[in-house]
C-alpha cells in the first residue's frame, strides 16, 4: 500500500525538526582542541594581563597565572598519555572536558589571584587530557 504525499510531508518534517534540534549537538561535538593547546591559551593571557592586575592587584603572582596553564599540562602530560590507553578514549575525553569547563568557570569565579593561578592549573592538566587524543 503506497504511502500518501500527506504522510511523506509529515515525516519529512520530523526529520528536519530532529536535525534542527540535534544541530547545536553537532557544532559542540566540533569544537577544535586546539582551543585547550598551551601555546593559545598563554597568548590569550597575554591580552587580559591589565584587567588581571586591575582586579587583584599582585603583580609578583601574575606571571603564574601566564605560566599555570602550561605547566599543569606539560607536568601531566605523560601521565595522561598512558591513563589515555588504559580507559576508553571517549569516556577519557569527555571527563577531561567535564573538568575543563567546571575549572573554566571556577577560575572565572575565584575571588582572589591564587585560585586563578590552581584553576588554570587544572585547566592545563584538563586540557592535556583534551588534546591527546
Amino acid at each position: 500500500m503506497p504511502l500518501s504525499f500527506s504522510v511523506l510531508r509529515s515525516q519529512v518534517r520530523n526529520i528536519r525538526i530532529i536535525q534542527v534540534l540535534l544541530l547545536p549537538l553537532k557544532l559542540w561535538s566540533n569544537i577544535d582542541p586546539l582551543v585547550c593547546d598551551p601555546g593559545y591559551d598563554v597568548s590569550n593571557v597575554a591580552t587580559v594581563q591589565v584587567s588581571i592586575y586591575k582586579a587583584f592587584g599582585h603583580i609578583d603572582l601574575l606571571p603564574w597565572v601566564a605560566t599555570a596553564f602550561s605547566l599543569g599540562n606539560a607536568a601531566t602530560s605523560p601521565l595522561l598519555n598512558q591513563i589515555m590507553f588504559l580507559v576508553d578514549i571517549k569516556w577519557f575525553t569527555l571527563a577531561n572536558w567535564i573538568i575543563f569547563v567546571a575549572a573554566s568557570a571556577a577560575t572565572g569565579a575565584s575571588p582572589t589571584i591564587e585560585g586563578v593561578i590552581v584553576g588554570r592549573t587544572v585547566l592545563g592538566i584538563s586540557g592535556g587530557g583534551i588534546y591527546l587524543r
